[in-house]
């Protein structure tokens, strides 16, 4: 019996050197919060060190817009207490509410937060008619509770905040005309700052959509105050047609937000393009010359009157870098009926230019009409964009015999055979069903000058053996701006092998070592302490018995 009162006591006392040893590392009088960030916009985490923020630019009349505060705990070194259900409370007024509409503080929750880590919280804001500018800061009061990680006491602390309120961004573009004639022009774009704050570093890049070109981009804004409205203008081509079209620009702005981030937006900016009616027109069958190499063609002159033309000579000079080949820059044609066409074949030649994208054909016109002799001067543009032609030359996979589970590299080089450089090139790969890209699906590789091999990339990891066809993409610039893209079709063969998954796991016991490595190294010397007495007692307590017993026997001998 003896024994086990002393077994009982040994156990009692290690049970009360691990609570001491557990709580000293807990010192609740010394906890609090500070914080360190207020932006508006969202988190993809609570936790701030695996979080990337989403900053947007808030402003009166708005509603749900999402305030995200970043948040420390602290405490001195010894202080290692676990916080559990943290709940905020950001007491706002004046304007500002709730973004469910209801009376209650916008509130956030974090379960659990670690000694001196820095997490986020989110609160969902309605916002009214308020005074916005680059220096107004409203202040609320954050109301902050928590518990200990043993739940029996609820906390509480409150931190002053002040929530900037610097305005929206909004740009809009309005053009001058909404009607485009054939040829060159110089279309104006109204740029407004529709926001309510300060808009600074305006720049704008326009693409095309249809058949318009964009031949110069517009100039930047250095600066909008809510309200204010700038002028661009922007170099447009737009070939002659046949009749109306609708006709679009993609126009996409980079500017520093009233806030001081970085930001993008785009719009669209609609046209339709008309026909300028004529009654003597001169005009080709294509007014799209390849660069570099001849261009056969067919030129018409169409006679738009109620009377026959007779003795129509035609005599076109071409404009530099723009060659006529051949000796049919003089043409004699006998009779045009009214309301007809008569045509004449040309061969011309671009030369590839990175400056001349439009190419002109001068013609003067002599004919004979009712009886007179008239004359008119035509000018025929056409739009030369560099020919770009992207040839595959090598393609290698390593290791050479991919298997599942496995990480494969395929290597391509291409060349480009045209006459002009292939800019902002993207390879773009798409994964078949079973196999994975590591990293990214889009890899930019810039520029591909003419006769210059580029090579790239791609790094894949198949989980089923078999024969796989991975569609490949090269998208790139012209001179012209236009989006271009060459397609490649690479085959690979994954051989079977051990595969277990794409992400490794660990046991109960590898986890367990790796938590108790990261835990307290005093607290760790404590317990092993303790371990030790208690072994010792139960071996001293053994062989105690043992020797009694044999004295017992001794004596009954």
């Amino acid at each position: 019996m003896k024994t086990y009162i002393l077994l009982a006591m040994i156990a009692v006392f290690a049970t009360a050197q691990l609570g001491l040893a557990s709580a000293a590392s807990c010192n609740t009088a010394d906890v609090g919060f500070k914080v360190i960030g207020v932006s508006w916009g969202i988190s993809n985490s609570t936790h701030i060190n695996n979080a990337t923020q989403m900053h947007i630019s808030a402003g009166p009349n708005e509603r749900d817009v999402p305030l995200t505060l970043s948040i420390q705990s602290y405490g001195t070194s010894s202080n290692t207490c676990t916080l559990t259900a943290v709940e905020g409370q950001l007491q706002v007024y004046g304007g500002f509410s709730n973004f469910n509409g209801s009376a209650d503080y916008p509130t956030a929750y974090v379960q659990q937060v670690s000694p001196s880590s820095i997490f986020n919280m989110e609160f969902g804001l309605n916002i009214a008619n308020v005074i916005a500018g680059p220096n107004i800061t409203y202040i609320f009061p954050l109301y902050l509770y928590y518990n200990y990680s043993n739940y029996t006491l609820r906390n509480s602390q409150t931190i002053n905040i002040g929530i900037p309120m610097h305005g929206s961004a909004n740009l809009t573009y309005t053009p001058s005309v909404k009607a485009l004639g054939p040829g060159i022009d110089n279309v104006t774009l109204r740029v407004s700052n529709t926001g309510s704050g300060a808009l600074a570093n305006i720049s704008t890049s326009i693409s095309s959509q249809g058949g318009i070109s964009v031949l110069e981009q517009p100039q930047g804004v250095s600066y909008l105050a809510p309200g204010q409205s700038r002028n661009v203008t922007v170099l447009l081509y737009n070939p002659s047609s046949s009749g109306s079209s609708a006709a679009s620009l993609e126009v996409s702005s980079h500017f520093i937000s009233p806030y001081g981030y970085n930001t993008t937006a785009s719009s669209a900016v609609n046209f339709y393009t008309i026909q300028v009616p004529q009654l003597i027109k001169l005009y080709p069958s294509n007014q799209t010359l390849i660069a570099g190499e001849p261009n056969y063609m067919t030129m018409y002159i169409h006679n738009g009157g109620s009377s026959p033309i007779y003795n129509m000579s035609v005599l076109l000079t071409p404009q530099s870098p723009l060659d006529i080949l051949g000796n049919n820059s003089y043409v004699v044609l006998p009779l045009i009926p009214a309301n007809s066409n008569a045509s004449f074949p040309i061969e011309l030649f671009a030369q590839a230019s990175s400056s001349s994208q439009v190419n002109t054909l001068d013609a003067a016109l002599t004919y004979t009409a009712n009886g007179q002799t008239q004359t008119a001067n035509k000018a025929v543009t056409f739009l030369a964009p560099g020919y770009v032609n992207l040839s595959q030359v090598s393609l290698s996979v390593l290791p050479a015999a991919p298997t599942t589970g496995t990480i494969f590299t395929i290597t391509a080089t291409v060349d480009n055979l045209g006459s002009m450089s292939a800019t902002a090139a993207s390879v773009v790969a798409e994964t078949p069903e079973g196999m994975r890209i590591i990293g990214q699906n889009t890899t930019f590789i810039g520029s591909i000058p003419v006769d210059t091999p580029t090579a790239f990339s791609l790094s894949f990891i198949a989980t089923k053996a078999g024969e796989y066809t991975i569609p490949v993409k090269i998208k790139y610039l012209n001179n012209l701006n236009q989006h271009l893209t060459a397609s490649f079709d690479y085959q690979v063969t994954v051989g079977s092998g051990n595969y277990s998954g794409f992400a490794g796991s660990s046991s109960p016991a590898s986890k367990y070592i790796a938590g108790y490595r990261k835990g307290n190294s005093d607290a760790l010397y404590v317990e092993v302490a303790v371990a030790v007495i208690v072994v010792i007692a139960i071996a001293l307590s053994v062989y105690y018995l043992r020797m009694r017993k044999r004295g017992t026997k001794g004596h009954s001998r």
